[in-house]
């Protein structure tokens, strides 16, 4: 099957995709910190208040 029959398919399916995806990811996370794992995530572990993927970057907020 050609490439471009298949893209009405597909246009109609995305939306489901992300929806499932999206509902999967915030149930569980794609990576967890372990403290035990070296110090970089240790510490990331303890003073990070999580991440923010953006556009062109990775966002890690931190606690005062």
């Amino acid at each position: 099957m050609a490439p471009e029959k298949l893209q009405s398919v597909i246009q109609a399916l995305l939306p489901y995709l992300n929806q499932s995806l999206r509902s999967y990811f915030s149930q569980q996370p794609a990576y967890v910190l372990r403290e035990d794992a070296s110090t970089g995530e240790a510490l990331a572990k303890k003073y990070a208040k999580g991440i923010e993927v953006k556009p062109g970057e990775i966002v890690i907020p931190f606690t005062n």
